[in-house]
């Protein structure tokens, strides 16, 4: 995140008990899980790979608003944001009629959409 001074700083929150989840698995080959919480959207595309074997998340998008209070000393206030993942990417696979768990945290890189 850069702000006012171009000084780059992390920002940390967590998805509320109340956050609204939308989607849908239809049995097709790309699905889309939706988390809307205030001022922020997390969209996660999934899909499967090309032999069906295994389900992946091919995409994660970040939506927020640089006015949010977690944001208070971002740069351009009250900007619309989104960042989003490198599309090459193949993130958290599973075979299919599995979950997946993660054994620690992982960390995955955004970038603004339109810096890309």
């Amino acid at each position: 995140m850069r702000y006012v001074l171009a000084v780059v700083l992390d920002a940390n929150t967590f998805v509320p008990n109340n956050a609204n989840v939308a989607g849908a698995c239809k049995e097709s080959d790309a699905e889309t899980l939706l988390l809307t919480f205030k001022d922020f959207a997390l969209e996660f595309s999934f899909s499967k790979t090309p032999g069906g074997e295994r389900w992946y998340a091919d995409s994660l998008r970040l939506t927020y608003n640089s006015s949010a209070r977690i944001l208070e000393h971002a740069a351009n206030q009250g900007r619309k944001v989104t960042l989003s993942t490198d599309s090459r990417e193949l993130l958290f696979p599973t075979p299919v009629g599995k979950s997946y768990s993660c054994p620690e945290e992982t960390i995955i890189e955004l970038a603004e959409e339109d810096a890309k």
